[in-house]
């Protein structure tokens, strides 16, 4: 068992409305759901719930107290506001630590320093789709780009990942390229240091 830990509260009002109302409060109306369990709706403490995905990642296993039970979940899905980026519903799934469960983890590029004068860093793909049981899901992916040159890319297949996990996506899937600085006419081109293309 872990050892991050929040309480919550039952939610017995729901619709817009209530949430927005809740939400007021300082707290943050969600949902609790999973195999064989009777789904709650509840609202956390804004600033608690903040707090651990901070330090722990959008991918946290908590301990949940709910009605004096406290149990595993992961957090499945967060919503946040799209001008505030403030987190305005989350979703939990109950979760049993010796069962496998898919989870996306974020990516991060690590040595984007040591090659954004060199080329244009395209990031194709933020998150990897893996399977693991609860306890092993990592907080995120760090991909180590500093020796990428220039019109070459990695692919998932390129990752070492370990062997506890199972990487749902195809292999032959590029994470990250380096494309030169030169546009179609052999003219530079200004870096904005990283590209998404998705």
């Amino acid at each position: 068992m872990n050892d991050i830990h929040i309480n919550c509260n039952i939610r017995n009002e729901t619709g817009k409305n209530a949430c927005h109302r809740i939400r007021n409060n300082g707290q943050i109306p969600g949902i609790i759901y999973g195999r064989n369990f009777s789904n709650y709706s509840v609202q956390f403490d804004a600033n608690e719930l903040n707090k651990i995905i901070k330090e722990y990642g959008e991918n946290a296993l908590i301990n949940v107290e709910v009605e004096g039970n406290t149990f595993p979940a992961m957090i499945k899905e967060i919503q946040r506001n799209p001008i505030k980026g403030d987190i305005i519903h989350v979703d939990l799934q109950k979760v049993y630590e010796t069962e496998r469960i898919h989870a996306t983890v974020p990516i991060v590029l690590k040595g984007k320093e040591y090659v954004k004068n060199i080329g244009v860093i395209q990031q194709q793909l933020k998150n990897i789709e893996i399977e693991c049981l609860p306890t092993q899901v990592p907080k995120n992916i760090t991909i180590d780009i500093s020796n990428l040159l220039t019109g070459h890319s990695l692919r998932v297949s390129d990752v070492e990942f370990g062997e506890e996990i199972s990487v749902l996506n195809d292999k032959n899937e590029i994470i990250v390229s380096l494309a030169s600085m030169k546009n179609e006419d052999g003219e530079e081109v200004e870096n904005e240091e990283e590209t998404n293309l998705i």
